[in-house]
């Protein structure tokens, strides 16, 4: 079985309170759901290390295709 706590721990946004100090509830569709951590920690590697158009002659272009061409294995691996 899945511990709710455990899960919720990952996404810092659910930790949240109102002036209240009730905990945030969210009730985002697709285009606002909150995520966990390792993605913002992914995200903001990305942006402080590789960021750069795809395909350059650049080293960040470079590593910005090996980071696409890895995930994309991984999620083919995946489905």
């Amino acid at each position: 079985m899945i511990e709710l706590d455990k899960v919720r721990s990952n996404f810092p946004s659910l930790s949240l309170i109102d002036e209240n100090e009730n905990q945030i509830i969210y009730l985002d569709g697709p285009g606002g759901t909150q995520v966990p951590l390792i993605v913002i920690d992914a995200i903001s590697n990305y942006y402080r290390q590789s960021n750069s158009n795809t395909h350059g002659e650049f080293i960040t272009s470079k590593e910005t295709d090996s980071i696409m061409d890895s995930m994309r294995e991984k999620v083919a691996q995946f489905l």
